[in-house]
């Protein structure tokens, strides 16, 4: 069974936003084991959604003890592949530290920090 991580740590809107691509994945591959990482104040709105397995939070403002954590929670599953949803430092970093075998996300053009796209191991062309 495949295992992904979704990543998208920004504002409400943007979350509810990225469902899409859950509700794609479950359809499409309902197989897969997926683990959801957003900030602590919006995990209750994924609770119950088809789709997700576990939900994976992160304090923004946690410092380095925050990521630090997030980082151990993270590695405490092998994840197949980690989809970087939001296109930022914040969200690349996160989907490097899972140490999944592919981190995919959106090329340069649409990242809202282009440079931000080293951290992956593959961009998708939009």
């Amino acid at each position: 069974m495949k295992s992904i991580l979704l990543v998208r740590l920004s504002a409400m809107g943007d979350l509810v936003q990225s469902l899409g691509a859950v509700a794609s994945l479950h359809k499409h591959r309902p197989e897969c084991r997926v683990t959801f990482v957003t900030q602590r104040e919006w995990a209750p709105i994924l609770e119950g959604i088809a789709g997700i397995d576990r939900v994976v939070t992160f304090n923004r403002r946690g410092g380095l003890p925050a990521l630090w954590r997030l980082r151990h929670e993270l590695r405490s599953e092998p994840y197949d592949y980690a989809l970087d949803l939001q296109g930022n430092w914040k969200s690349a970093l996160v989907a490097r530290l899972s140490r999944a075998r592919h981190r995919l996300g959106m090329a340069s053009d649409w990242r809202q920090e282009p440079r931000s796209q080293c951290l992956l191991s593959q961009v998708l062309a939009c």
